[in-house]
């Protein structure tokens, strides 16, 4: 006997002597109880005659209805058959992978976090925008498992040890809405495969689902080593740059950040990469997002960062309007510690609460105010120069009142931690514990100079230090995004470059030496892969894989069919909507290319090995100017 069938036997004689123990309690019970249930029979008659049995537990505080399943109750109300049947399912269940979604939790925090900051009540099923970032992460949970520093926001899954493998169908030029409307097309997918989500295109940012989920950004661990690297060490000293100055209002520095203006690593290391603004609540300049629509960007153009690229704190107040929070004051201050803008800003809308205690603006501070929103931002984008990174303490709200896009942030509430896992410290603590001062002790309300300063010198303390200082958790919290070349429409001038799309700003390539793909993530958990489709994969974001190149999706699908079992990861891509635009106008054509595609999908399910994540793209496409949404479905098999 092995040692697997010693510990099931040992499993079903431990429960047959729970069971007898509890069947002996149970008549005991019984026979206490008897007389007195005799008298209430007649009583029970009409209650009997229900078709749900239940059975009173818990001196008749719960009620377990039955309706069939057995296995509802308790093990000791089972026969010795059924606990044995019970165990053995469980055992089962033990044994697959299992995926479901968590989109309820995800919209829960959304609500909470944006519900002050929307005009109109935020329903309880908004969710916030998910990206192919965010597949990414399920994808890379999937591939290292137990191991994985990546884990999906929208999602869980259990047992990655038990995936078998992961096969990725991505059907370009078809949207998830042309799947929703066209349900009777996509019998087998909608019926099959029930969960999926809504993400925005990639088409959005120029962009495609390959470049986003083949290129990844470095774990933490692996920053740190980047970091020590001599190409990101200060080895030549990064000079000292601000924007402005000449400006009176100078401070000096804390004495405890060091006098010497060299910094000791690239600050570009320390900026959030779009991951962290997603999870953060950052305002990205997507059209989905409809709450961002009157956003503006801090800068028509954007310049390529350099080590030397200027820093500025900034800090916003707000009160209460029925509109939300709005902005009520702010305040920038630049490297020197110059203060180089501080405003009073009168809302639009009518003030109801002035929340004087924290923003210490007061309603006689506004009576005679005439600055509106508009004119700040104006002022802002005139201020800053193109390079310039703006630092904050929780600076996505800082944004949201100003309503405005910057991609280049530093956060003090990323890059400093006391230790405490998914915690982010105050302002006011990190400043006690780092710089030895006090803010915000006033009765009077914050002051945003004051802490703008506190920001300013979280950073250079940092800078000038070294890249662990502040971080008490294993690892570093720092970034590789907008080091690289820009993308999109260049202008050069001098030796900088100038971008002329704002979005691609947010989600441009980044460094080769500060990236790996998802292809080298394979081969170091000894994975196999094979990467099928037309032969234009962007050759950057494919080093490492296996590609086999066909000439149409038929190919494509049958190609598929034969390795999926011999592969461990298996990246599929249909092209044929794509290159068959103008004959999917006509309806008939459209509908019989749909019913092939879901037929196509049943075919490489089918394929998949048993315990396989599956996950079924659709890419999203332009339609009469407007980008429809991409989609995906997860299943597993």
């Amino acid at each position: 006997m092995s040692k697997r069938e010693k510990r099931v036997e040992s499993k079903i004689k431990k429960a047959r002597a729970f069971l007898n123990l509890a069947r002996l309690n149970k008549e005991e019970d019984n026979c206490k109880k008897m007389k007195g249930r005799k008298r209430n029979i007649e009583d029970d008659n009409d209650s009997s005659q229900s078709t749900k049995k239940k059975l009173k537990m818990n001196n008749g505080k719960n009620l377990i209805e039955v309706n069939g399943d057995r296995s509802k109750l308790p093990l000791q109300m089972l026969t010795e058959e059924e606990m044995v049947e019970l165990i053995e399912r469980r055992k089962a269940a033990m044994e697959k992978p299992k995926i479901y979604l968590t989109l309820k939790d995800l919209a829960e925090e959304y609500r909470k976090r944006i519900s002050k900051l929307s005009e109109n009540d935020v329903t309880e099923d908004t969710c916030p925008s998910l990206y192919a970032l965010d597949l990414q992460c399920l994808i890379l949970n999937a591939i290292e498992g137990s191991i994985s520093s990546y884990f999906p926001r929208w999602c869980k899954l259990l047992r990655q040890s038990k995936i078998t493998s992961i096969v990725v169908m991505v059907i370009n030029g078809v949207s998830l809405s042309d799947v929703l409307s066209n349900e009777d097309c996509f019998s087998y997918l909608t019926t099959n495969l029930p969960m999926h989500i809504e993400i925005t295109p990639p088409l959005q940012y120029e962009s495609s689902f390959e470049k986003e989920i083949f290129r990844v950004r470095l774990s933490e661990s692996q920053w740190a080593a980047k970091i020590r690297d001599t190409k990101y060490s200060s080895q030549e000293p990064c000079k000292k740059v601000n924007g402005i100055t000449n400006k009176a209002d100078s401070r000096k520095l804390s004495e405890f950040v060091p006098a010497d203006p060299v910094d000791k690593f690239d600050r570009r290391l320390l900026l959030l990469n779009v991951i962290d603004m997603i999870q953060d609540g950052y305002p990205l300049p997507l059209l989905r997002d409809g709450m961002y629509n009157s956003f503006k960007f801090t800068k028509d153009d954007y310049m390529k960062l350099t080590a030397n690229s200027p820093m500025f704190a900034v800090d916003c107040e707000m009160c209460a309007t029925r509109y939300g929070r709005e902005l009520s004051r702010i305040a920038v201050v630049n490297e020197k510690l110059e203060v180089l803008m501080d405003r009073l800003v009168k809302p639009r809308n009518d003030i109801i609460d002035y929340k004087t205690r924290f923003s210490g603006i007061t309603e006689e501070m506004l009576r005679n105010v005439a600055t509106r929103l508009e004119d700040v931002q104006k002022e802002f984008q005139q201020l800053i120069p193109a390079d310039a990174i703006l630092i904050g303490h929780s600076f996505c709200n800082d944004l949201i009142a100003l309503r405005m896009f910057h991609p280049y942030v530093i956060d003090t509430s990323v890059i400093y931690n006391l230790g405490k896992k998914n915690y982010k410290s105050g302002l006011s603590t990190l400043t006690r514990y780092f710089l030895k001062k006090h803010i915000q002790i006033s009765l009077n309300g914050h002051s945003p100079v004051e802490d703008a300063i506190a920001t300013m010198e979280l950073v250079l303390l940092k800078l000038r230090t070294g890249v662990d200082f502040g971080d008490m958790l294993s690892g570093c919290t720092v970034t590789s995004f907008n080091l690289s070349e820009p993308v999109g429409t260049q202008e050069t001038t001098g030796n900088s470059k100038t971008i002329t799309d704002g979005k691609s700003v947010y989600f441009n390539p980044t460094d080769d030496q500060l990236s790996q793909t998802l292809f080298d993530i394979l081969n170091k958990v000894n994975k196999t892969n094979v990467v099928i489709g037309r032969d234009h994969f962007p050759i950057e974001v494919i080093k490492g894989a296996n590609v086999v190149a066909v000439d149409n999706d038929t190919d494509c699908v049958k190609k598929a069919k034969k390795l999926i079992k011999k592969k461990q990861f298996v990246w599929l891509s249909l092209e044929d909507c794509v290159e068959e635009k103008k004959l999917l106008k006509k309806k008939s054509y459209k509908y019989d290319k749909f019913r092939q595609i879901d037929g196509q999908i049943q075919k490489i399910a089918a394929s998949c090995q048993p315990h396989s994540l599956f996950i079924p793209v659709f890419s999203g496409k332009t339609k009469k100017g407007q980008i429809l949404n991409s989609g995906a479905y997860v299943h597993i098999t």
